[in-house]
């Protein structure tokens, strides 16, 4: 049981109700059981052998965002998500997975994304003299860039351009493996992990540059644990540019808006990236309007 890793979290979580209020998936469903404490007395069941894995249960655990808001709200910092993201794999290990979590996988594994069929043929692909090469930085899109956001691709091109940087983008960029590893897929994700630390590997730079939240915690924490080496350091654009901002390489127009920031789990909450953003926006906006959580 990988549960067991996160047995003083699933024994303090089971009776504490202290961050139901900050559970995202609770409020939408209003059911016990998507609420940490809720999945928390589910999981001690299973721990004691007197529950199993049944479609509800595995249902209530799918249901989790692994936001972290739980850890985020928990005056003891008992981290609910990482013990919920342990019983996914314990629930693919027992072949329980629910129907949603089946397809993913079958789709990631075929397709190497989970996007609809017109997206699939959206990929973005970086002009030919910047593609492939061996260079000090590797902007690495992830898959959510890749197929949905190719303005933000181009944009940091753009950025990397003007303040002269020598970087590279892999023209056929492997998927990270990210959402298999969150469904609880660790094997497959692995495989992916170790594909792309491959050609990573192949390019050799000394800075891996991401700006996707999901792809920045995979090859900060996921490489590592995987066992995939890649001697290059990993670095989000916020803090690449910001540099460069101070050392007057990267030249800012100010705009005066009203600017609120929605700070992503991964960047934030589960690497503690948060100065960065905000230092940026007060440079180009001033004040920054914070959300109330």
């Amino acid at each position: 049981m990988d549960i067991i890793q996160y047995e003083e979290s699933l024994k303090a979580c089971r009776y504490c109700p202290m961050c139901k209020n900050a559970c995202p998936s609770g409020e939408l469903s209003l059911h016990e059981s998507d609420y940490p404490r809720g999945r928390g007395l589910l999981l001690d069941k299973i721990y004691k052998n007197t529950l199993d894995y049944s479609p509800d249960i595995v249902d209530a655990l799918y249901n989790c965002l692994l936001c972290g808001c739980c850890w985020g709200n928990c005056e003891g910092e008992y981290e609910m998500h990482k013990l919920v993201e342990a019983s996914r794999r314990d629930i693919v290990k027992a072949d329980r997975q629910n129907d949603a979590a089946t397809h993913l996988r079958k789709i990631l594994l075929s397709d190497g994304n989970i996007y609809p069929a017109e997206k699939k043929n959206r990929i973005f692909e970086p002009r030919e003299d910047l593609a492939d090469k061996k260079a000090e930085v590797l902007y690495y899109m992830g898959d959510n860039i890749k197929y949905n956001f190719h303005n933000i691709a181009q944009k940091n091109i753009e950025i990397l351009e003007a303040i002269g940087a020598d970087f590279t983008i892999l023209s056929d960029e492997p998927t990270d493996g990210k959402i298999l590893r969150l469904l609880g897929f660790c094997y497959d994700a692995a495989a992916k992990t170790k594909a792309l630390a491959k050609k990573i590997s192949q390019i050799g730079p000394k800075i891996v540059l991401v700006s996707d939240p999901l792809a920045f915690d995979t090859l900060k924490n996921d490489f590592p644990e995987n066992g995939d080496h890649i001697s290059a350091e990993i670095i989000h654009t916020s803090q690449y540019y910001l540099k460069a901002i101070k050392n007057k390489s990267l030249k800012v127009k100010k705009i005066k808006k009203n600017t609120a920031i929605a700070d992503s789990e991964f960047l934030g909450r589960l690497n503690d990236v948060y100065d960065e953003p905000r230092e940026i926006i007060k440079i180009i906006a001033g004040d920054i309007l914070e959300m109330r959580f």
